[in-house]
């Protein structure tokens, strides 16, 4: 593996499989001439991988074999409490939620284009991360993430109920997981693997899970495994998280919908979260819906106004959050979803975006952009 244009190799964990034979090398980065990658800042060097395949048997020189040209940027991730650092640097993520749905049309987001757009969307937000939720989504998008200098999130399809206790199940995940980990562990945006989303505690859930967060580092030990925990928590009380999966992750996910599904809008300021953990904690999922361009009181529910509303609230609540890392609210745009069919209000789609489902930005989408401007 080089470094095109430099004198030197550079150095990573190779693992290779040709012809049914394994190869496993160790090389260190040598740092002369390699700028980091950073948010913001997001070098990224030519490499060039080769794989020279040993001679086997009667042969005695071997062959060369597939060479591969890419782009790569260097940095490292890690944690200190409840701080997450990069390139030894804590962060704050200044984030927002993303389905893999394209930017008008209701259909799939596809290649680069699709990409460039989104995530130009996630800068305008002022935004230095995303999450890429719930399954895998276009290798495009790590990839423009990388050029960008954006941090992100990436997950595989184990949420709710599914079968915890079928070893079929868990056979799928972990294959899900390894395809996404060996496709994107060496782009540099790619800060948090994700093993779930909303599951309840139990005992096969937390085997299953535990087993998807060994396999996650066995692949890959240079970043930060997480899960968006689900939690019905009280307004304005202490929220202490008490999940197991805790124990097992490196940052504590946290979706909550305080003044949208369960509580009072006066009450979410006041609510505050800690953890027996001492670990970051993300809140992965926050907010409420609103249809583009229904206008009204801030008491009127399905109202941008409404919608902005609560948002203003849940933001003061995570300024006073000492071991909030970051969020990643509910959802840059509208999307489409077949149980969601109030009529003239929903029609097949979930509301809960900052913008439509044709790119019109909402109230929100400024609340949260102030916010993020203030902190950049």
């Amino acid at each position: 593996v080089e470094l095109v244009g430099l004198d030197r190799s550079v150095e990573v964990d190779l693992v290779a499989a040709a012809d049914g034979h394994r190869y496993t090398g160790r090389f260190e980065l040598d740092p002369i001439g390699v700028r980091r990658w950073a948010l913001g800042e997001p070098v990224l060097h030519p490499v060039r991988y080769r794989l020279d395949v040993p001679a086997t048997g009667s042969d005695t020189a071997g062959g060369e074999g597939d060479v591969v040209d890419d782009e790569v940027g260097f940095r490292t991730v890690a944690t200190e409490g409840t701080d997450i650092l990069v390139n030894d640097e804590p962060v704050f993520l200044l984030g927002i939620s993303l389905h893999g749905e394209g930017p008008t049309g209701g259909r799939r987001a596809h290649g680069d284009d699709d990409a460039a757009t989104l995530l130009g969307w996630v800068d305008d937000l002022h935004a230095n991360f995303a999450r890429l939720a719930h399954y895998q989504h276009d290798e495009a998008m790590v990839r423009t993430a990388d050029r960008l200098g954006l941090m992100v999130w990436c997950e595989v399809p184990v949420y709710w109920g599914i079968d915890f206790a079928n070893p079929a199940t868990k056979a799928n995940a972990l294959a899900q997981l390894t395809e996404l980990v060996v496709r994107d562990r060496s782009r540099a945006s790619v800060l948090l693997w994700s093993v779930a989303n909303e599951t309840l505690p139990g005992p096969d859930r937390n085997d299953f899970l535990a087993a998807l967060a060994a396999r996650t580092r066995a692949l890959d030990p240079t970043r930060l495994v997480t899960a968006a925990l689900f939690t019905h928590p009280p307004a304005g009380q202490e929220v202490t998280i008490d999940d197991p999966l805790g124990v097992v992750v490196d940052v504590i996910g946290v979706n909550q919908y305080l003044g949208w599904y369960y509580g009072e809008r006066a009450d979410i300021a006041s609510t505050s979260w800690t953890s027996g953990f001492a670990k970051p904690i993300v809140f992965s999922e926050l907010g409420a819906a609103a249809k583009a361009g229904r206008h009204g009181d801030d008491d009127e529910i399905w109202t941008e106004e409404f919608q902005a509303a609560v948002y203003v609230e849940q933001l003061k609540m995570i300024e006073r959050c000492d071991a909030c890392a970051g969020l990643s609210p509910w959802i840059l745009k509208d999307f489409r979803t077949p149980v969601r069919v109030l009529p003239e209000i929903q029609d097949g789609y979930n509301r809960k975006g900052l913008m439509s489902e044709e790119g019109e930005r909402k109230l929100a989408f400024d609340v949260v952009r102030s916010f993020y401007a203030a902190r950049v």
